[in-house]
């Protein structure tokens, strides 16, 4: 579709946009934002029905490629409008359907309801939606974050741990310690929890070498002039805000993999990226971690700040099970 080589970015926009809403529903405030050669949109809403868009556009042949934003879903495609070049050769209009509008908590993009939105939509594309559904429950008190049920029975068939990134300062669950001059560390939250127990006792013995503050209140809720008073004690000198870490020791990788499996977790989402926790067809979350740690640190919960582990790991380089890839292991093998 040869565009006129004069047209503004704008009124590019406006002839992509007019074509968009013959083949798709468009929100009513869609506009342009930016753009010449590269057109970019806004107020598209949620991923998912951005995703919706771009799928109902390459069907209807306006465009011939979508690019993935998250979980497989598109935010952006190679359409099939260009310009001419003087040379003969053709510049196709690539566009961006930017959210805009509200808040992403307003459209339901929170990292559980958009596991949810992608699986589902994964679910439609492979004439699976008979058989299952995924409901964002991380919300409603349970203790997995999506569950993929039967939408007959509403038996849970799977159930997945789902995080918005990955990377090394992904928090992988954390508890609480106190502190007795006499006694040294202990722990104080989540003392039934196997895989905090053994991160605990790790940590604990080096702890208690390398950090004996004579006068450091005991925890594990400290006010503003108690988490003064520990780095008074512990680092005279320091400078640095009252929240920071103060020692972390290795750990094995599989504590973090047990922690999740023992909530009754079956696989962990971690940006665009499906692990196993321990069940089969995927890579464990254990094999792609390295460098496992539980960190002690003193943490701002505001207004106050507590003395808190908090287990962590960097992944290995080469190591990643991308979202569409994972659902097809689980779902279609």
């Amino acid at each position: 579709m040869r565009l006129d080589p004069s047209l503004s970015g704008e009124q590019v926009a406006a002839v992509i946009l007019a074509k968009i809403g013959e083949v798709a529903d468009v929100p009513p405030d869609a506009a342009y934002k930016k753009g010449a050669q590269a057109i970019h949109f806004t107020n598209f809403g949620s991923l998912k029905d951005r995703h919706a868009i771009i799928q109902a556009m390459i069907s209807a042949g306006l465009a011939s490629e979508g690019k993935v934003k998250r979980l497989g879903m598109y935010d952006r495609a190679i359409t099939n409008f260009y310009i001419p070049r003087k040379n003969g050769n053709q510049k196709f209009i690539p566009i961006t359907l930017n959210q805009g509008g509200t808040t992403m908590a307003a459209h339901g993009n929170n990292s559980e309801n958009l596991a949810a939105e992608a699986m589902n939509s994964f679910f439609a594309a492979n004439d699976l939606a008979m058989e299952y559904v995924a409901v964002a429950t991380g919300g409603s008190g349970h203790g997995d974050d999506v569950e993929v049920k039967n939408p007959e029975t509403e038996k849970t068939l799977h159930s997945y741990e789902v995080k918005a990134s990955k990377g090394s300062r992904v928090d992988f669950g954390q508890f609480r310690l106190s502190y007795d001059p006499a006694s040294g560390w202990s722990q104080a939250t989540a003392t039934n929890n196997n895989s905090f127990k053994e991160a605990f006792s790790i940590l604990g013995p080096v702890l208690n070498t390398k950090v004996q503050p004579a006068q450091a209140p005991a925890g594990p809720g400290l006010k503003e002039e108690d988490a003064a008073l520990f780095w008074q004690a512990h680092e005279p000198d320091r400078t640095k805000s009252l929240s920071g870490n103060v020692l972390a020791v290795k750990i094995p990788p599989q504590l973090i993999e047990d922690y999740y499996a023992a909530k009754g977790n079956e696989y962990i989402i971690l940006g665009d990226d499906v692990y196993s926790l321990g069940g089969p067809k995927l890579p464990s979350l254990a094999s792609v971690l390295e460098d496992a740690i539980a960190l002690f640190r003193i943490k701002y919960h505001g207004p106050n700040y507590s003395y808190t582990v908090t287990l962590r790991a960097s992944f290995k380089e080469t190591e990643q099970t991308d979202f569409n890839n994972a659902m097809k292991a689980i779902y279609l093998t």
